[in-house]
């Protein structure tokens, strides 16, 4: 069988090809809703996690070894949206597929959202799994915390512990639940440069937001500031 005159080329002149070839590639999947966020317009190209195997460039699908090789190029310049635990998983699971964690290494850009992203946050759920992923990602510069649709009526800080507030959804019970969230895992993540929290006025939920970014802000950047690590956090309406 003759080999592709392409494959013969040394690694470094491959590498070298595949990163221009996919400069400018887009994921072949249809918009994320909320894409036209004034928000999302400064962000790069997102999408779950889960739709990876579909959406990647007709190159990286060609065959096993162009996909070993030019995905993370591909995955280097996306930034990766996970909006459930499933989507954790399947995106794992995927990345376990390229050789040499040059997947893993490859995610430079991740933001995590959805209805449930502070249930998946309390404590007496165990080890927070959001941010267990994220430090499998040893390039990962950049967190975006979407909290648009998260299920919530309030966070508030008591006694240097985050809590979240619920509104009881059993007729019967009138009083709220609190629940403690488990942020200590992100701290861990030594090669973010940025943690952005994306939030905006949910109708139907009263969130105190100008509290939460008051103090939430400052308080994630004094915890990575006490481990020695200087992290960019911002808040964006």
């Amino acid at each position: 069988m003759t080999m592709c005159p392409l494959l013969a080329l040394p690694r470094e002149i491959r590498d070298m090809i595949w990163g221009l070839a996919l400069q400018e590639a887009q994921l072949e999947l249809p918009p994320l809703e909320g894409k036209a966020q004034d928000y999302d317009k400064a962000l790069p190209i997102t999408t779950t996690g889960k739709a990876f195997g579909d959406g990647l460039p007709a190159l990286c699908r060609t065959s096993k070894q162009l996909f070993e090789e030019s995905t993370p190029f591909f995955l280097s310049r996306i930034m990766v949206t996970c909006t459930s635990a499933s989507e954790i998983e399947e995106l794992l699971h995927f990345l376990e597929k390229i050789p040499n964690n040059e997947g893993f290494k490859a995610i430079h850009q991740l933001r995590l959202g959805g209805k449930d992203m502070f249930c998946r946050w309390q404590h007496r759920q165990g080890e927070n799994k959001d941010f267990a992923a994220l430090k499998r990602f040893p390039k990962l510069e950049d967190v975006l915390f979407d909290v648009r649709q998260c299920g919530h009526e309030e966070l508030f800080l008591r006694e240097g512990v985050w809590y979240c507030r619920y509104e009881s959804d059993q007729p019967r019970l009138i009083e709220p639940t609190f629940e403690k969230l488990d942020l200590n895992g992100l701290f861990e993540c030594t090669s973010l440069k940025a943690v952005i929290i994306v939030k905006t006025h949910h109708v139907g939920l009263v969130i105190h937001w100008d509290d939460f970014h008051d103090r939430m802000a400052p308080w994630i950047h004094k915890q990575f500031a006490d481990k020695g690590l200087e992290v960019s956090v911002m808040k964006v309406a």
